[in-house]
Formats: C-alpha cells, sequence, structure tokens
C-alpha cells in the first residue's frame, strides 16, 4: 500500500512538473508570436508606405524630365518669374539679370535633386526589417543609403541631360555634378536624421 501511495505521488509530482514545463513552453511560444506579428504588422506598414514612396519618387523623376522636354523658351519664361519674384534680393547684391537667371537654375537643379536623393534614401531605409529606427547602419558602401541613392540619382541626371539634347536646351556636365550634389545632400540629410532619431531611442 505504502509502495503504491509512493508510486502515486511519483506520478502526481511528475505531471505536475511536466504540467509547469508545458505552461512555460506555451508562454514562451505565445510571446514569440505575439513578437512575430508585431514585426510581421510593422513589415506590412512598411511595405505599403514603399509604395506610396515609389509613386512620388517615380512623379519627381517625371517633373524633372518634364522640365528637360520643355523648350528653351519655355524654360527660360519659367525661370524668369522666380527672377522677377525675387528682384529685390538681386538689387540689394547688385546681381543683374542674367547671373540672377543662372542662380535660379542652378538652384532648382541643386534642390530638385536634393528631393529626390532624400526620398530614395528614404526609400532605402523602409526596406529593412523591423521598425525604420531599430534597423542597423549599413556595413559596406556599397549598402550605404546616401551611395545607392547618389548613384541611382546620377543615372536619372544623365538620363535629364540626354533629354536636354533633343530638346534643343544643350547638356552640360557641370549640371551632372550639380545633379549630384544635390541628390547626395538630400540623403545624407535625411540619413542624418535617421540616425539621430535612432540613438535618441537608444538612448531611452
Amino acid at each position: 500500500m505504502q509502495k503504491r501511495n509512493s508510486i502515486f505521488l511519483w506520478l502526481v509530482l511528475y505531471y505536475f512538473e511536466y504540467a509547469c514545463h508545458m505552461k512555460k513552453d506555451f508562454e514562451c511560444f505565445g510571446l514569440t508570436n505575439d513578437k512575430k506579428y508585431e514585426m510581421d504588422q510593422v513589415n506590412a506598414k512598411q511595405k505599403r508606405q514603399r509604395r506610396f514612396l515609389l509613386i512620388i519618387i517615380l512623379l519627381t523623376v517625371a517633373v524633372i524630365w518634364g522640365h528637360s522636354m520643355m523648350p528653351r523658351a519655355v524654360s527660360s519664361a519659367e525661370s524668369g518669374q522666380f527672377v522677377s519674384i525675387l528682384s529685390k534680393l538681386w538689387a540689394f547684391f547688385r546681381i543683374n539679370d542674367d547671373m540672377a537667371d543662372h542662380i535660379v537654375r542652378k538652384c532648382a537643379h541643386f534642390l530638385e535633386y536634393a528631393v529626390l536623393g532624400g526620398q530614395l534614401c528614404l526609400y532605402r531605409l523602409l526596406g529593412t526589417e523591423g521598425s525604420i529606427r531599430e534597423a542597423e547602419p549599413a556595413a559596406g558602401m556599397d549598402q550605404n543609403p546616401v551611395i545607392r541613392s547618389a548613384t541611382i540619382a546620377l543615372f536619372v541626371a544623365l538620363t535629364d541631360e540626354t533629354i536636354q539634347i533633343f530638346s534643343g536646351r544643350g547638356s552640360r556636365v557641370q549640371d551632372v555634378w550639380l545633379d549630384l550634389c544635390g541628390a547626395g545632400a538630400g540623403a545624407w540629410i535625411l540619413y542624418g536624421i535617421w540616425r539621430n532619431l535612432r540613438n535618441d531611442d537608444t538612448r531611452h
């Protein structure tokens, strides 16, 4: 009888310990599933954001190339409007109309590619797994979002200047370099903002 009670007690203790392990494993499994579900939700959101951003990037490129297709007269009239708006600024610095027109055109080149570079960099960062703020910095130069964004923007700039050959406005190598600098600056600024946000999250 005592032996039977001992066996029964041993079985109770064994199943109790087994049940505790099962409960612990189940809780761990549940935590893993919750984390996986959270990561899936973040990744799904980023995919939607990437699709939307891709449309914005394509529209930006279309605007850039669309301006290059404009005849010289139309382009000059457009830049002339900005020269007139900033006429007081040119008068203050004693800049003539021809130089003012040149400055407006070059600033437009730089700014439109700075916007494109920032968009391309953000698109690259949204491609990381998990939250954009938790993503690790790129390991190699070929993986760096600034380098990649500037490289793609360089292709856009080369195509842009090629279009200008056929639109009768002429192609300039210095404009390609200016576009590349603008794209690099835009990508670098956005990447710097991302790194700052990531460091703030790490500290907190």
